[in-house]
């Protein structure tokens, strides 16, 4: 497992023994984000800058430098692309094989907190602070489809539905409320009111059902739970699993 701090530095946790294996300092600023596939690892941060690393963090192999700080970093299905959001509203996408960078300037009018991959269809999401969800084409960058969030709401997460039968995403909101959009359609197909605080990341379990965490609460998801004042972490990921938890400073 590793978890991100603001300091600009990654640690390597064995969760199985509870013990800290090693620290690693790769931003100078807070990192933000981290994604795992098997063969590297990506950081985004408070510097501005996008970093892949080899499974050791010898040495950064790809950098890529923004105009704002990186929010959201994801990888494709694949393992071939890097899927960037920035804080000043930029979206990103990195190709591993061949180190060429896309950049979508006029993406988001505001911090893009979330982006998703689809894991069946070549296009993304991107929710941000300027209260809308929009689906963009992979290859093109054009934008598909664009939902508007209720008046006084902030969109905060998003994610894809797991199969491919289901062409619906999950979104969390400041207001806690959690909904499940059709794209196809586009309409909400379902309204989920259970948290007071913000939801900070949504996630689908193997089997469909949506599971979120709100801000307020240390709660990770299938039975994980920590006590305590909330971590000071910016984010944490377990290699090669389901799922990422993200921690708000």
């Amino acid at each position: 497992m590793y978890v991100s701090s603001s300091t600009g530095q990654l640690f390597q946790i064995d969760y199985g023994k509870r013990v800290l294996e090693c620290i690693y300092k790769l931003h100078s600023g807070a990192i933000n984000t981290v994604a795992m596939s098997e063969g590297f690892c990506v950081t985004g941060s408070a510097d501005n800058m996008l970093r892949v690393w080899p499974p050791d963090f010898s040495e950064f192999y790809l950098q890529a430098a923004h105009k704002g700080p990186i929010q959201n970093v994801d990888i494709s299905q694949d393992g071939l692309k890097v899927l960037v959001g920035t804080g000043s509203g930029e979206i990103g996408i990195l190709d591993i094989s061949t180190k060429t960078y896309q950049t979508k300037v006029r993406s988001h009018t505001a911090p893009i907190h979330g982006i998703a991959w689809d894991p069946f269809r070549d296009e993304f999401t991107t929710v941000s602070s300027d209260g809308t969800i929009r689906v963009w084409g992979a290859h093109s960058l054009e934008q598909l489809y664009e939902f508007v969030c209720p008046a006084g709401e902030s969109v905060t997460s998003v994610v894809y539905h797991p199969k491919q039968s289901q062409y619906q995403i999950a979104c969390g909101f400041d207001s806690g409320f959690v909904r499940v959009i059709d794209i196809a359609s586009t309409k909400m197909v379902y309204e989920y009111k259970q948290h007071a605080s913000r939801v900070v990341e949504c996630v689908f379990s193997p089997d469909g059902r949506v599971r979120a965490r709100a801000r307020a609460y240390s709660q990770l998801l299938w039975g994980l739970s920590c006590s305590g004042s909330e971590p000071s972490f910016r984010c944490c990921v377990f290699c090669f699993g389901f799922a990422v938890f993200v921690f708000v400073r």
